[in-house]
């Protein structure tokens, strides 16, 4: 069981998502960004061994310009999810 928290900086314009995924187990973030723009996302992961920790991000529909330049994730252990 863990926590997850991540942080990713975008640059541009436009609408975006970016996702934490471990398996079943998911959080999301959503933005209008027109400059740059740090968002985080938090979730509780159930991880087993030999899986992995996925960070995502895709722009919405529309005309628009965004780079991601930057992401920290973090997964601290616990004892329960809740």
């Amino acid at each position: 069981n863990y926590a997850v928290t991540a942080r990713v900086t975008v640059d541009g314009t436009g609408v975006i998502v970016c996702e934490g995924r471990a398996g079943t187990d998911s959080g999301s973030a959503e933005a209008t960004v027109d400059g740059t723009e740090t968002l985080a996302i938090t979730f509780a992961a159930r991880l087993v061994a030999n899986s992995s920790l996925e960070l995502r991000c895709f722009k919405e529909t529309g005309a628009m310009t965004i780079t991601a330049t930057g992401a920290d994730v973090v997964a601290v252990r616990v004892d329960t999810l809740g």
